[in-house]
């Protein structure tokens, strides 16, 4: 075979394997296209049925805000939020153990945002000192709807639970006026939740040093950490951080609670054996 037969048989064998290469791109285009078209269908017909299933059982307008696959449980969670108050995101999820259905937790996220607010009020008219609170609330009772906080407290008091957390940014403790009136505020508080005849409530109070949070944002630092319980590039500390300068707590908690409703002549004394003194610093190291 002379030079020019072998240079035009090399030339032939590179032009059939550029073809054949272009020929495998595109098809391979057109494979990742189809796929993408077919995902993009998929995630487009669970954002229509979930928000008619939304519409269905709620009677309101929603939106579809994220969508994830979790591929390993083949489930679909989507974040949605009434078009009225985007900010109330709640859980639709349908797929692998939910079937064909879909479960949405938009009943208890709106009664829980509720909550909130009835107990902030409380709270609010309370405590006079440098505070932040919030509360949640949940219930056995069976409504077939989504009741107010006012419904709840009102038909079934006696299936329902609240948790209340107080934040407070001022030394309340070492004064001992200030203590007193502390003390007298969380007693005030416990005899309120007591007079709502619940199944059992909680009182969580944190008390964090006075100096460092001097002059801080404190509603901005709370809605960026959910209250010291999450992360934000946005702030020099990270939520660890934060939690660090709690300096004293004071928990009733849900056994408390109902030991204390037991006791007719519980008094500001045995509320202040409650107290304790909190040593975070490990977690800024």
């Amino acid at each position: 075979m002379n030079k020019k037969r072998k240079l035009g048989l090399i030339l032939m064998l590179l032009i059939v394997s550029v073809i054949f290469t272009s020929c495998m791109a595109e098809k391979v285009d057109k494979e990742q296209l189809a796929k993408q078209k077919a995902a993009k269908e998929r995630v487009a017909k669970v954002h229509r049925e979930a928000l008619e299933y939304l519409k269905d059982i709620y009677n309101e307008e929603f939106v579809i805000k994220h969508t994830r696959y979790i591929k390993n449980a083949k489930v679909w969670e989507l974040t949605a939020a009434p078009k009225v108050d985007q900010d109330l995101e709640f859980f639709v999820r349908t797929g692998g153990m939910f079937g064909s259905q879909f479960l949405a937790d938009y009943g208890r996220r709106k009664l829980i945002e509720e909550t909130k607010i009835y107990y902030r009020r409380i709270v609010n008219k309370i405590f006079k000192c440098k505070h932040r609170s919030w509360a949640n609330m949940d219930t056995d009772g069976e409504f077939g709807y989504i009741p107010t906080v006012e419904e709840v407290l009102e038909k079934t008091p006696e299936d329902t639970y609240v948790n209340v957390f107080i934040y407070i940014f001022e030394d309340v403790i070492t004064d001992k006026e200030k203590k007193e009136e502390f003390l007298s505020n969380v007693m005030e508080l416990l005899e309120y939740l007591r007079g709502q005849n619940l199944k059992w409530a909680t009182i969580q109070i944190s008390i964090y040093d006075e100096e460092f949070f001097r002059g801080k944002d404190i509603d901005y630092l709370i809605k960026e950490t959910n209250f010291f319980h999450k992360g934000s590039k946005k702030l020099k500390y990270n939520a660890l951080e934060y939690q660090s300068y709690e300096v004293y707590g004071l928990y009733i908690s849900r056994k408390e609670f109902l030991k204390i409703n037991t006791v007719k002549d519980y008094n500001i004394k045995d509320l202040e054996k409650e107290i304790y003194k909190q040593d975070l610093k490990f977690l800024r190291e």
